[in-house]
């Protein structure tokens, strides 16, 4: 996987690498869920990504101490974060099971951090 956060969340939507005509809209949904992220007490403080050369999980994640199971969980918390703002599913029943695996991964996210 790669190491950039807009290349990572566009291949879990499902979009070619230099497909750019979504990517400022990608980047906002991506900051916010950052943001969120930082108030769960995860990643660099007030850390953005401002284009496609900018913005990597290690710079994200420089201060944080995670095995590659926490890690992968806080890049698809990220990824499911972002597709539910970018493109959120018609399916109320969809909605529902994206949102609980998005509550879930939030938990186990929690529970990494305060447990040593």
């Amino acid at each position: 996987m790669t190491d950039n956060i807009l290349e990572t969340v566009k291949a879990s939507l499902g979009l070619a690498p230099d497909y750019t005509p979504f990517d400022t809209q990608l980047i906002m949904e991506i900051n916010t869920v950052l943001g969120i992220c930082n108030q769960l007490g995860i990643g660099a403080h007030d850390y953005q990504i401002s284009d496609e050369n900018h913005g990597s999980w290690d710079e994200f994640l420089e201060e944080e101490i995670l095995d590659n199971n926490a890690l992968n969980e806080v890049k698809t918390y990220v990824c499911k974060r972002v597709q539910l703002l970018f493109d959120p599913p018609t399916s109320g029943i969809l909605m529902d099971s994206m949102n609980r695996i998005i509550e879930e991964l939030e938990w186990r996210i929690l529970v990494k951090k305060e447990t040593p």
